[in-house]
């Protein structure tokens, strides 16, 4: 019972904010709308290429859209690698690769996301897109 304990004392920023990643990343995968909620900060804004700003309620307004469609392959596993994290005022810069499984195809992209710390745990501040990754096979 113990070493469970210790463990949560000696987690790293690291440690927790991809264990936040790995709860996104199964959350998505099973359309679990309310534990994606749980992860986003209130004063959250995604950033697209072009610049157009997305608050809260349209980020996950534009995930649900995603949820309805039945078009293409299933999506069967959404896999997050934090390549940096930096220090950023009082909570962390992560720039991370994203990996989503359809079938046999696989599609990424890299961003940059802000992350606090709260009562409520780990949430995402914000994300802002650079780059998508090729598709493998």
């Amino acid at each position: 019972m113990i070493a469970p304990l210790l463990f949560l004392l000696t987690a790293t920023p690291r440690a927790e904010i991809q264990r936040a990643y790995d709860a996104w990343g199964a959350a998505y995968v099973a359309k679990d709308l309310a534990g994606l909620d749980a992860l986003i900060s209130p004063d959250f804004v995604a950033i697209s290429p072009n610049g157009h700003k997305r608050d809260r309620v349209d980020f996950l307004g534009a995930i649900m859209k995603n949820y309805a469609s039945t078009s293409g392959p299933k999506l069967t596993k959404f896999v997050v690698t934090i390549d940096k994290l930096e220090k950023a005022g009082s909570g962390y810069m992560a720039t991370i690769t994203e990996r989503w499984t359809f079938g046999d195809k696989v599609l990424g992209q890299v961003t940059a996301d802000g992350w606090a710390k709260n009562e409520r745990g780990w949430q995402v501040t914000s994300t802002r897109f650079i780059r998508r990754l090729g598709a493998k096979k």
